[in-house]
């Protein structure tokens, strides 16, 4: 049986952020958004330096931990790691899509909190990542694949993010209840103890 991790609705939610992108200055962007707890070739920090010298007009946010001595683009902005969970879902929330390019994930929980936050999630399809994804809440492309990720974003770019946000909302709510999947797990409990 499956259960999926969850997202604590509370928290990951789609907020008023004019007043956020102002205080960042980013009023005017369109935002590409990458997190990490510490970015590195396993999350993908090499593509997404790849990805912004090929896309200069869009601005590129990088939420973790950046190791020393790395070089990036005008248009990366890295704001280190975050503790607070309300600042994070600002960030997801001033986005206008979210990027993953992590090629080793069981759940993907960047990807469903930014869907929570009505982001749409453009990520590799292997591993957990495109399982996740709900039907137009963004697009999975072939691993490696710089161009498609670039054609994505603009797609992305052309619609706007509220062409996805609606139904990246409610497939969120719908798949990553809190509640409802503590109920299955204490009802798999349930099962197994009747079963000895």
């Amino acid at each position: 049986k499956r259960i999926y991790n969850w997202i604590d609705f509370d928290k990951f939610y789609p907020r008023d952020v004019e007043k956020f992108k102002e205080e960042k200055g980013l009023q005017n962007d369109f935002i590409v958004l990458g997190v990490a707890s510490i970015w590195g070739e396993s999350k993908g920090l090499d593509k997404f330096i790849s990805l912004a010298e090929q896309k200069k007009d869009y601005k590129f946010i990088l939420v973790g931990h950046m190791p020393d001595n790395v070089k990036l683009p005008e248009n990366v902005q890295a704001v280190g790691l975050t503790s607070s969970t309300d600042e994070l879902a600002e960030y997801y929330s001033m986005a206008d899509v979210f990027v993953t390019f992590s090629t080793a994930e069981t759940f993907g929980k960047v990807s469903a909190e930014a869907m929570a936050c009505g982001i749409p999630v453009i990520c590799h399809n292997q591993t957990a990542c495109p399982e996740i994804l709900g039907e137009n809440c963004g697009y999975s492309v072939d691993v490696n694949d710089i161009d498609a990720v670039a054609a994505a974003i603009d797609k992305v770019c052309k619609n706007g993010k509220n062409y996805y946000a609606e139904n990246c909302v409610k497939h969120a709510k719908k798949s990553f209840d809190k509640d409802t999947l503590i109920g299955e797990y204490i009802e798999l409990y349930s099962e197994l103890c009747e079963d000895k």
